[in-house]
């Protein structure tokens, strides 16, 4: 029957769906049973049944809610294989809370569409689930605590390069389940972070993962720790210049070593409790590679580790001798790390920052890729030229009377070589008292136009080509990237924070916490909340106190104002410009915490940049979807235009074959009344001799059989004639 069921209580409804029902081993069922993809991203290209006739015929009987033995039902089934719009509006028709049902592992059928969503057909399925009203189906959790990003994260992470459809059937996926504007929670975020670079760089540029990073970086808590960094990462700067130079320089002053010492090691403490804070946040979340692949992150380690260092050492006695040149080299790699470190800070702040840090790194990678090698050859052939040229001349036989002179020793020439290709030609060749002998200007001159000229050229090129790729096509990619990896961390951070009250809940796999634990589930949402909540930002104070100020600088505001308003009006205008500053500076010490909520959205908000790849790509989706209108016009009316063409041919071969019966029955009538015409006229004729009536016969019936072929003949010629019109 229609509801009959196997041994795994699956229902003919059930088997509907599966595309290789009847030629599958039992580990494929298994495989399908649990709407799971291949491991490495790939399927058979086929998909479930979409025939609505049949799915409704299978379904009225109730079949539409009874689970299998994974709890999972039809729809579960239909999404995990993919079928048709109509299909699934039969079953959510049927059965309307299907659309959220969980299966035993906790999973909606939006996750087992995500799970497979590099193939063709879950598109359609994902864009009529996101489309059934009051489902919340985008903020569905399984019983890990995954949202439906989740899966959709681990299955583009398997896809190659090579797979450019399944590519794009992911990205369109990706694109319907963030239009439909999921909660921003810190596991979203963290879903976010852990798609594969391909995807992630075009998660970031979409408005909702945009809108959600600026509207939790305004925040502030994000914000003043996002200051702190800035002020601890100057402090460190500020205190290890001063102090490392009163160390090395004992004229330097001895009671200003102390405090700064005192200062560099709190700058080096707060980052270290940032770090760790940040590295059990992800921890306790499951996310720990989320930290430890981070560049930024071991930078910053190091430098804490140099900060100690160098701090307790300056805190001892001076040093002198070797150890003290060994420690001028160390402060000086110090100094050079914590200004990167500086660098990559300002990088979550401003996207200037993050275009011109990774255009360096981009430059970098390009000028490796075979141009530092080419440049490295060319100065070591021509510093062996000029070593060879010089080699025991005048200038370098005097070499104690002349030890200015560059070219006679090798390192002396390649050093010289390299600051000629910087511009540092004349000054080094005019030293040489020999003269300029022919041999000497034709490598000088070849050097210039090959190195100075010709290299130096290409190496500007490639240095603006790379610099206009990330600033045109990557800058949004790149600044967002920084910034969602800096949220991120503020929402592990938090996440921490609000776990701390329930000591076990930090163990990762514990009953009290953890991404698995239900009560996690919901402090991320409560996460979520605390960052959407748009009416406690409204009705924050600060905001109102701000917007009253601020608006005293309106010039319709006192528009009606009266003679005697006058001088009201110019103290509250004087008053606005001593309390706005002496506001703004009260939120700088206090590291953003008492800026109302404008000033840190002047100050760290980002307006939304969509980067000239995405617009190409829209265009190019627009331009695509008109010419797939185009021609399935063409084709319709193509179809149309044939079926019309065959009717109009049927019609002339049934007109055709009416005139030849109609012909065929006139010429046999006439036949008949010559027939009878003939036999007519022997009755009326008199008797005569035999031989004159033989002939007569005779030539009657050679006439009779003349006239039959003319006749059928004309038919034929007008049938030709017909078929060929």
């Amino acid at each position: 029957g229609k509801v009959a069921q196997d041994v795994r209580l699956r229902t003919p409804l059930h088997f509907a769906f599966n595309p290789r029902f009847g030629a599958h081993s039992s580990s494929n069922e298994d495989k399908s049973n649990q709407g799971v993809a291949n491991e490495d991203g790939g399927d058979d290209g086929k998909v479930g049944n979409s025939l609505p006739g049949i799915i409704r015929l299978l379904s009225n009987s109730g079949a539409a809610e009874i689970p299998e033995q994974n709890g999972m039902l039809p729809l579960h089934y239909a999404c995990a294989y993919g079928t048709s719009t109509a299909v699934l509006e039969v079953l959510v028709e049927v059965f309307p809370e299907s659309v959220i049902a969980k299966e035993k592992s906790g999973r909606t059928p939006l996750h087992l569409a995500m799970v497979n969503a590099h193939r063709p057909a879950s598109t359609s399925v994902l864009r009529f689930l996101l489309s059934v009203q009051n489902s919340d189906a985008v903020n569905a959790r399984d019983r890990e605590g995954h949202l439906p990003l989740h899966p959709l994260a681990s299955i583009a992470a398997k896809l190659r390069p090579e797979d450019q459809t399944k590519r794009q059937n992911i990205i369109q996926c990706l694109r319907m389940y963030l239009e439909a504007k999921p909660n921003a929670t810190a596991d979203f975020l963290t879903d976010i972070q852990s798609l594969p670079k391909w995807l992630r760089e075009f998660a970031v540029v979409t408005p909702h993962v945009q809108g959600v990073l600026n509207m939790k970086i305004v925040q502030r808590f994000p914000s003043s720790l996002l200051l702190l960094d800035g002020y601890a990462h100057i402090l460190i700067i500020v205190c290890f210049t001063v102090a490392s130079l009163a160390f090395i320089n004992p004229e330097e002053e001895e009671n200003e070593k102390p405090g700064f010492v005192n200062a560099l090691f709190f700058g080096g403490a707060y980052l270290l409790l940032r770090e760790v804070v940040q590295g059990v946040s992800f921890i306790s979340l499951g996310f720990f590679r989320t930290w430890y692949t981070n560049w930024s992150n071991w930078l910053d380690l190091l430098v804490i580790i140099l900060v100690f260092y160098t701090g307790v050492i300056i805190k001892g006695d001076r040093l002198d001798g070797k150890k003290l040149e060994t420690f001028r080299a160390i402060c000086a790699v110090t100094q050079f790390l914590i200004w990167i470190a500086l660098i990559a800070y300002l990088k979550n702040i401003k996207e200037e920052f993050a275009v011109f840090v990774n255009a360096v790194f981009y430059v970098v990678n390009r000028l490796l890729a075979g141009f530092i090698i080419a440049l490295a050859v060319i100065l070591v052939m021509f510093a062996l030229m000029f070593f060879v040229a010089f080699r025991r001349t005048e200038d370098c036989e005097n070499q104690v009377l002349n030890d200015e002179f560059p070219f006679c020793s090798f390192p002396q020439s390649w050093l010289t070589v390299y600051t000629m290709m910087m511009g540092e030609i004349l000054p080094k060749f005019r030293n040489a008292k020999t003269g300029a002998k022919p041999l000497e200007t034709i490598i000088f001159v070849l050097f210039a136009f090959v190195v100075v000229i010709l290299l130096s050229n290409v190496i500007i090129a490639i240095v603006t080509d790379s610099y206009k790729v990330i600033k045109y096509e990557r800058a949004a990619m790149v600044f967002w990237s920084n910034r969602l990896d800096f949220v991120a961390e503020m929402d592990a951070t938090i996440s921490m924070g609000k776990r701390m009250k329930n000591p076990s809940s930090l163990l990762p796999f514990s009953d009290g916490g953890g991404r698995d634990s239900p009560n996690n589930v919901a402090r991320s949402g409560d996460d979520g909340a605390f960052y959407s909540d748009a009416a406690m930002q409204e009705n924050d104070p600060l905001r109102s106190t701000w917007t009253v100020l601020t608006e005293t600088f309106n010039p319709n505001h006192y528009e009606d104002f009266q003679d005697n308003e006058f001088w009201f009006y110019i103290l509250t205008k004087l008053a606005v410009f001593v309390i706005i500053p002496v506001w703004l500076i009260a939120g700088f010490v206090t590291a953003g915490w008492l800026w109302p909520p404008q000033v840190r959205k002047f100050l760290l908000g980002q307006k939304r940049i969509t980067s000239v790849v995405e617009n190409e790509n829209i265009e190019a989706e627009q331009n695509i979807a008109k010419l797939k209108d185009q021609i399935k016009v063409l084709r319709k009316n193509l179809v149309a235009e044939m079926v019309t063409g065959r009717r109009e041919l049927t019609q002339v071969r049934l007109n055709l074959d009416g005139v030849t019966n109609d012909f065929v029955a006139d010429f046999i009538q006439i036949k008949e009344i010559m027939t009878s015409l003939l036999d007519m006229s022997r009755e009326m004729q008199p008797t005569t001799p035999t031989k004159d009536v033989s002939v007569i016969s005779v030539v009657s019936a050679e006439e009779e059989e003349r006239l039959s072929y003319e006749a059928i003949r004309r038919l034929q010629e007008e049938e030709q004639g017909d078929y060929n019109e």
